[in-house]
C-alpha cells in the first residue's frame, strides 16, 4: 500500500491536471464504472502504468475519455495491448498494473465502487492480469482467423470489360497489375510507354526470354462519359479490366479481390503477379533478376517491404472499424505501393477472402491476413518501396542502386527513370551527351 501511495504521489506531481488511474481488466469493477459513469462524472483521462521486475516504471499509456467510454471492455483492452503493455510483454518484461483513483476535472476524487465477491475472488487470485489479456487476445485472434461457414464477403461483381484475351498467347512469367482511377487516362498512358513496353510483342528490349504482361483494373466512375472513354481505351490497348463496383479508396481491397478473381479465371498459370500503384516505378529487369534467383515452392511467397508490428488505426484515412478487424495489430504485411505474389497463391487467397469480413486496408488484408490464412512465405526485400519512401530526385542514382521500386513518381519522372534504368550508358554514362543524342540512340535501340 505504501508503494502504491509513493507511485501516486510521483504521478500526481507529473500530471497535475490529468487523471492517474490504472486499469487493465474489468474484474476490478473499474472499467464498468468508467464505461457507465465516466461521462457523468466528468472523468477526463486514464492511464496504465508498466513496471519492470525491479519496480521501475518502464512506460505509461494515457487514454482520453472517449477511449474508455466503450460499450465493451474489448475496446479498451485493444487500446492498451497495442501500446506499452504489449511492448513490455513482447520484451519479456514483468508487467504490473496499479489501480488508483479517478480524478475528476473539478479536482475532487471519485472513489472506486465496492467489488462483488466474485470480482474479489478473481482479483485476489494468482492470475496475472496481463496473462488474462493475452488469453483474451489469443481467443479473439483464433475467432477472427477462422473461416466463416458461409461467404461473408462475396466478390460477385460483373466484369464490364474483361480483356480476357490478354493471356491467350500464353501466361506471362510476371503479370503487372495496376489498380487505376477511371479518370486517370494520362498516367495509364505513361505506364504503357515506359514499363508497359516490355509487354509489347514487338518490344526490342529483351528480358532474357521472360514474358511480361500489363493490366489496369478499374471500377465504375459513375460518369457516363468516363465509362465510355474507358471502353474506347480498352478497345485500343486491350489491357483494361473494369468491374461493376464504385471506384473509391474504401473499395481498393475490393478492387484487388476482383483482380485475384480475374487472374484465377483468365490468367491462371502465371508465375508471379506484380501489384504496383499508379505513382510507382518498377525496375522491371532488376525485379525479374531477383525473382529468377528466388526458389519457388508449393507454399508460394509474397515479396515486398514488410512491416513487422503494424498497429491498427481507428481514426483517420486508414481507420478500420472493430467489426471489420477486431484485433489491435495486423500480422506482418508488405507495403501496398508495390508487392509480388506467387501465381499459385492467387486462387487460394481469393477463395479464403470470401469467408472473412471485408477490410478496407488492402495491403494488410491481402499480404498480411490472407497470407497468414494460406500459410505462405512473406519475404522482406529492402529494394521495394513503401509509403514513407522519398521521391528519387536523380534517376541515374536510382538506376545504379539495388532498388526495385520507388513511389511518389510523377509522369515526367517516370519517363526519366525508365530511360535511366533501361539505357543507362546512353542516359547516364556520359554527362556531355546531349538530349538529342540520347533520343536518337534510344530510337535506334527501341525501334520506336
Amino acid at each position: 500500500m505504501k508503494k502504491i501511495t509513493r507511485v501516486a504521489i510521483l504521478l500526481m506531481a507529473m500530471w497535475t491536471t490529468s487523471l492517474t488511474f490504472f486499469v487493465l481488466m474489468d474484474t476490478t469493477g473499474y472499467l464498468t464504472s468508467m464505461r457507465d459513469g465516466g461521462k457523468r462524472r466528468n472523468i477526463t483521462t486514464a492511464a496504465v502504468l508498466v513496471k519492470d521486475d525491479d519496480g521501475s516504471i518502464k512506460g505509461t499509456v494515457n487514454l482520453k475519455r472517449k477511449s474508455f467510454e466503450a460499450k465493451t471492455e474489448t475496446n479498451i483492452s485493444s487500446t492498451l495491448s497495442k501500446r506499452s503493455v504489449q511492448s513490455a510483454i513482447n520484451n519479456n518484461m514483468k508487467v504490473n498494473v496499479v489501480h488508483m483513483e479517478i480524478r475528476k476535472s473539478n479536482g475532487s476524487i471519485y472513489r472506486r465502487p465496492e467489488r462483488t465477491n466474485q470480482q474479489s475472488s478473481v482479483c485476489n487470485g494468482n492470475q496475472d492480469p496481463c496473462k488474462i489479456i493475452l488469453m483474451r487476445n489469443e481467443a479473439a485472434e483464433r475467432r477472427y482467423y477462422t473461416m466463416r461457414k458461409t461467404k461473408v464477403n462475396p466478390i460477385e461483381h460483373e466484369y464490364l470489360i474483361t480483356s480476357g484475351q490478354l493471356c491467350d498467347s500464353g501466361p506471362p512469367y510476371v503479370l503487372m497489375v495496376v489498380p487505376s482511377v477511371p479518370k486517370h487516362f494520362q498516367p495509364r498512358q505513361v505506364i504503357r510507354t515506359t514499363m508497359g513496353r516490355f509487354a509489347k510483342p514487338t518490344n526490342k528490349l529483351k528480358l532474357a526470354n521472360i514474358s511480361f504482361k500489363l493490366v489496369f483494373v478499374v471500377g465504375r466512375d459513375g460518369d457516363t462519359q468516363t465509362d465510355k472513354l474507358i471502353k474506347n481505351e480498352s478497345r485500343t490497348y486491350g489491357d483494361v479490366v473494369q468491374a461493376d463496383f464504385i471506384d473509391s479508396y474504401y473499395n481498393l481491397t475490393r478492387k484487388m479481390l476482383v483482380t485475384l478473381k480475374w487472374v484465377s479465371i483468365f490468367c491462371a498459370e502465371i508465375e508471379y503477379m506484380l501489384k504496383a500503384d499508379e505513382d510507382v516505378f518498377v525496375n522491371i529487369p532488376l525485379l525479374m533478376k531477383y525473382l529468377k534467383s528466388f526458389p519457388q515452392n508449393i507454399k508460394g511467397s509474397i515479396h515486398g517491404h514488410v512491416y513487422i508490428s503494424p498497429s491498427v488505426e481507428r481514426l483517420g484515412k486508414w481507420a478500420v472499424k472493430l467489426n471489420e478487424f477486431p484485433l489491435s495489430q495486423y500480422p506482418r504485411y508488405a507495403s501496398g505501393n508495390s508487392y509480388v505474389i506467387s501465381g499459385n497463391l492467387i486462387p487460394r487467397m481469393f477463395m479464403v477472402s470470401e469467408y472473412l469480413p471485408y477490410m478496407p486496408i488492402e495491403d494488410a488484408f491481402l499480404t498480411g491476413i490472407l497470407s497468414k490464412m494460406v500459410e505462405t512465405n512473406l519475404i522482406n526485400h529492402a529494394g521495394f518501396t513503401h509509403f514513407s519512401d522519398k521521391q528519387p530526385l536523380i534517376p541515374c542514382e536510382f538506376a545504379s542502386s539495388n532498388r526495385i521500386s520507388v513511389t511518389k513518381v510523377t509522369s515526367s519522372l517516370m519517363s526519366r527513370l525508365w530511360k535511366a534504368c533501361n539505357w543507362f550508358e546512353f542516359y547516364c554514362g556520359n554527362n556531355s551527351t546531349t538530349y538529342e543524342e540520347i533520343r536518337a540512340s534510344v530510337k535506334q535501340i527501341a525501334n520506336i
